[in-house]
C-alpha cells in the first residue's frame, strides 16, 4: 500500500514541492526497499535535470544499504542528468567501486549510452570489460563498445580478445555478436566467428557465431 501511494504521488503530482518532500522522505525512511526504489523512480521520473534532486540522488546511489535501491538510484541520475559535467565522473566511480555487481552494470550502461563522445570513455569501458570482476559488468562493456565505436580499431582488437579469452561464455558470445553486426566487412572477423563456431566450449557461444555467419554467407 505505501509503495502504491508513492506511485500515485508521483504520478499525479510531479513537480508539486510537497509531493518532493514526501518521496524524499520515503526513500530514505521506509524500512521496506520496494517502497524507497517506488520513491527514488519518481523522483527521477518527475524531477529529471532538477540540480537540487541530483545531490540527493546521488547519496542515496551511494548509501543506501540494499542494491536495488542503489541500482535504481543510478539508473536515475544516467538518464536524468546526462548531461551534468560531473555526471560522467561519478557514475565511473560507482561503476568501479560498488560491491554490488548489478549496481556496477546499470552505471557502465550508463556511461556507454549517454556519454559515448567523451573521448576517454572508450578506454574506460575497455578496462571495465577486462577487468571486472563479474561477468555481468564486462558483458554490459562489450556491448556498450560494440553499439558505439564501429569501425573503430581498438574497440575491434578489444572485442577479438573478449570473443575468445573471457572465462564467461556470456561475454563472448555479446564481443561475437558485436564483432558480426559491426564488422562483417572485415576477413579477420569472419576468420574468428567461424573459429568461434567450431572451437568454442560454450554451446550458445558456438551457435551465436554459427547463426552470424548464415547470415553474412
Amino acid at each position: 500500500m505505501r509503495r502504491a501511494a508513492v506511485q500515485a504521488l508521483g504520478s499525479g503530482w510531479a513537480g508539486d514541492p510537497e509531493t518532493l518532500n514526501l518521496l524524499r522522505d520515503r526513500a530514505t525512511n521506509d524500512e521496506h526497499l520496494d517502497v524507497r526504489v517506488a520513491a527514488i523512480y519518481e523522483m527521477g521520473a518527475g524531477w529529471a535535470g532538477d540540480p537540487g534532486v541530483l545531490p540527493w540522488l546521488r547519496d542515496r546511489a551511494t548509501n543506501d544499504t540494499d542494491p536495488d535501491v542503489r541500482w535504481t538510484a543510478v539508473r536515475a541520475v544516467g538518464t536524468g542528468w546526462a548531461d551534468t559535467p560531473e555526471v560522467l565522473t561519478w557514475l565511473r566511480d560507482r561503476a568501479t567501486n560498488d560491491e554490488h555487481h548489478e549496481v556496477r552494470r546499470a552505471a557502465v550502461q550508463a556511461i556507454g549510452t549517454d556519454r559515448a563522445d567523451a573521448p576517454e570513455v572508450l578506454a574506460w569501458l575497455r578496462d571495465r570489460a577486462t577487468n571486472d570482476e563479474h561477468h555481468d559488468v564486462r558483458q554490459a562493456a562489450v556491448e556498450a563498445v560494440g553499439a558505439r565505436w564501429a569501425n573503430d580499431r581498438a574497440a575491434l582488437d578489444l572485442l577479438r580478445d573478449r570473443a575468445k579469452s573471457d572465462q564467461h561464455p556470456d561475454v563472448r558470445r555479446a564481443a561475437v555478436e558485436a564483432l558480426g553486426s559491426a564488422w562483417a566487412d572485415k576477413r579477420e572477423v569472419l576468420d574468428l566467428l567461424r573459429d568461434r563456431a567450431t572451437n568454442d566450449e560454450d554451446e550458445d557461444v558456438r551457435q551465436a557465431a554459427s547463426a552470424l555467419l548464415a547470415y553474412l554467407a
